[in-house]
């Protein structure tokens, strides 16, 4: 086997915007949206031109004293088939302020985060480096090598965490330890639970509990230390608000930290008053803010869980008794069961579409034979696709789940495999016309292709068919995957195939966008619909032209009923710079710039912020409505000002230095990479960044 690729990407530990780039945004923003810009614009603003300099110095940069209250955009994504999960895109001066905290305090931060024994995931010190290695990373020109993050581009390619984490990366993770199999040999019972809509009520004066003691935070709430300082922080990037936080931000996942290691700490000194010692009569772990206790009998269990419930009412927080659980041996969740089911679903029907090949020898490869995968001949389509469909129903119905729990797992396979294809077929296809195999048998790059093209369109269908019955954001970039890397092959290799296969995938995006799950949501209030939004962006190597857009976007209510950031950056991406739909875009652009001048707050509204310094730089839109555009809505944001009795107008200078900020801006985009030729290196970053459950 090949060796792996991989580099150590080093860190420069003075570079704390480099939070920018891992915990100071939601993992969940549509594929087009990033921070890239924003890091590279913030580290190198004093080359801008005058203009440029003062846009982002009245905008974006924190004030030089006091913290300005500012408004997250929020928005909802789908949790699971009954509920959303409400998520917050901080203000980018909120974001800079992050960074500048912990330029502060980074050392007391994972001291506070680290005083549990009960915690599974928690930041452990600054991270100095990281590594990229895995299927994703196979593309990177570099091998064995090490780069320093002075080599900007290489960099922002794969944000790493800020700080480096002890524990499992995700829950799944300890559930399919060791750990977790020797916790079932020694106790026979395990009791889950979880806090209920913990981030929306954690009392942010609570920080100050958690960091000294109780009676004494509440003497000296303005005291200039680490509690009171990330009170404050949290507070002012969500409107001044002391009841609940952001969700979404790795920065919030880290509040919480600190406040639930208090909780553990004053749990385990309870449990020891009442006689039971942590790894001898229970053990206990906690996932962010699910708990998972260990015991040899059921009373211990119920008598953790009282004391749980007392430890957090004494700061603000209640635990979900809809999701407490206690389960006697074997400790197996309907779950996890049906994922057990799904990965022998995966072994029988999806990897029984290939075969590995022993090649002997390749080209440039060090190893005398090589094994590459090649695609089977499909017999009957038609027959393949209704027994796979049939065997995923039958395992959420003898689990009792929806589809969401098997779909996610089924849809990261597929897109495991995509990328398996793509990578043994560019090698196939590098070889001679006859590849000879080390059996002695013979096969053609012509057959392997055919064969391949039949199993990406096979993907496809399974994909759509998946990710239509239960779309999350998470599932939304495993079928966005397929989608480019099956475009970008079949465009390369088999021009006739991709004309075939861009058939099908408009009648299938088509068929998405009328949906019953997505309708569902329209009817609960529903309109960002970034699950969706994903999808569509990533069909752009398709070629289907401004025109298919104009159509499918009209159709789809949830992109088109509201007027706001995410919405117009998705369409403006996807229209790009189609003649035939300037009046389309005319029309969302109008639409965009009376949405900001409605309440042109720029310095405190995340989304209009956002939206304003994306448009300025928008390649799609002409220079010069863009320069009337940015005075209009500078104007409207001065005539506030004076109403409101600030003192923070901002001088329109000439229009040739307004053309000269629009240059620099569409030269250096602040948050929307408008480019869709690294469409797939976007959707992996959104990969290293998923949300963790």
């Amino acid at each position: 086997m090949p060796r792996k690729t991989v580099q150590k990407i080093l860190l420069d530990p003075s570079d704390f915007n480099r939070a920018l780039l891992s915990d100071t945004t939601p993992a969940e923003l549509p594929i087009p949206i990033g921070n890239d810009g924003f890091y590279l614009n913030i580290r190198d603003w004093k080359k801008f031109d005058t203009f440029s300099k003062t846009i982002i110095e009245t905008f974006v940069l924190p004030p030089n004293s006091g913290k300005q209250a500012t408004e997250p955009l929020s928005y909802k994504i789908v949790k699971d088939a009954e509920s959303l999960r409400k998520l917050g895109l901080p203000h980018p001066r909120a974001q800079l302020e992050i960074c500048n905290f912990y330029s502060r305090y980074d050392s007391l931060l994972t001291y506070y985060c680290n005083t549990s024994s009960f915690s599974i995931r928690r930041p452990v010190c600054t991270a100095s480096k990281y590594y990229i290695a895995g299927p994703l990373e196979a593309s990177n020109e570099l091998k064995f090598s090490t780069i320093s993050t002075v080599d900007k581009d290489k960099f922002t390619k794969h944000p790493a965490s800020f700080f480096a984490y002890a524990g499992y990366g995700r829950l799944h993770n300890f559930l399919g330890s060791r750990l977790f199999d020797s916790l079932e040999r020694k106790f026979h019972f395990m009791s889950s639970q979880d806090i209920s809509k913990c981030f929306h009520s954690i009392y942010t004066h609570s920080i100050s509990w958690a960091t000294r003691s109780l009676k004494e935070a509440k003497r000296n709430t303005s005291a200039e230390m680490y509690g009171a300082s990330f009170d404050r922080l949290m507070q002012s990037m969500n409107r001044n608000e002391t009841n609940g936080i952001i969700v979404g931000p790795e920065v919030s996942r880290i509040f919480a930290e600190t406040i639930l290691s208090a909780v553990d700490d004053e749990l385990e000194r309870r449990l020891t008053k009442k006689g039971l010692t942590n790894g001898v009569d229970y053990s206990a772990f906690r996932y962010v803010d699910n708990y998972y206790f260990f015991s040899g009998n059921r009373r211990n269990c119920d008598e953790i869980s009282a004391e749980l419930s007392d430890c957090l009412d004494e700061y603000k927080l209640h635990l979900n008794p809809g999701k407490a659980e206690i389960t006697y041996r074997p400790f197996a969740s309907k779950k996890s069961s049906a994922i057990q089911q799904a990965n022998t679903l995966v072994a029988d029907v999806i990897d029984n579409l290939t075969r590995p090949n022993q090649i002997a020898g390749v080209p440039g490869r060090q190893q005398t034979n090589v094994v590459l995968v090649t695609a089977k001949r499909i017999r009957s389509r038609h027959k393949l696709m209704r027994a796979l469909v049939q065997r995923v129903r039958a395992i959420c119905v003898d689990a009792e789940l929806g589809y969401e729990g098997v779909s996610a797992y089924m849809l990261a396979a597929i897109k495991w495999r995509t990328h398996q294809l793509t990578r043994d077929s560019e090698q196939l296809l590098a070889l001679p016309e006859e590849i000879a195999l080390l059996d002695g048998s013979v096969i053609s790059r012509e057959e392997c292709l055919s064969q391949a093209t039949d199993l990406y369109d096979f993907y496809l269908e399974v994909a759509f068919h998946l990710f239509s019955l239960a779309p999350s954001v998470n599932t939304s970039l495993d079928i966005s995957y397929v989608l480019v890397q099956t475009a970008e092959f079949l465009k390369k290799h088999t021009p006739d195939d991709f004309l075939a296969t861009k058939e099908r995938v408009q009648l299938w995006v088509s068929r998405l966008v009328g949906s019953s799950s997505l309708t569902d949501l329209d009817e609960r209030q529903y309109s960002t619909s970034i699950e969706i939004l994903n999808v569509i962006c990533a069909t752009k190597p398709f070629d289907f032209g401004g025109v298919y857009y104009v159509e499918l976007l009209d159709e789809f209510k949830g992109a088109s009923s509201k007027v706001g950031y995410f919405e117009v950056v998705a369409k403006l991406f996807v229209l790009g710079d189609d003649p035939k739909c300037k009046t389309k875009q005319l029309e969302l652009l109008q639409g965009a710039e009376s949405f900001i001048l409605k309440e042109p707050n720029l310095a405190t509204c995340s989304e209009r912020l956002h939206l304003f310094l994306d448009l300025m730089g928008c390649p799609f839109i002409s220079a010069d409505y863009r320069r009337k555009m940015v005075r209009r809505i500078l104007t409207g944001y001065n005539g506030q000002q004076r109403l409101g009795g600030g003192g923070g107008s901002i001088q329109i200078p000439t229009n040739e230095h307004v053309a000269a900020a629009i240059t620099n801006f569409e030269q250096n985009p602040w948050f929307t990479t408008w480019d869709s030729i690294n469409l797939l290196r976007l959707i992996e970053k959104k990969e290293l960044k998923r949300s963790y459950a």
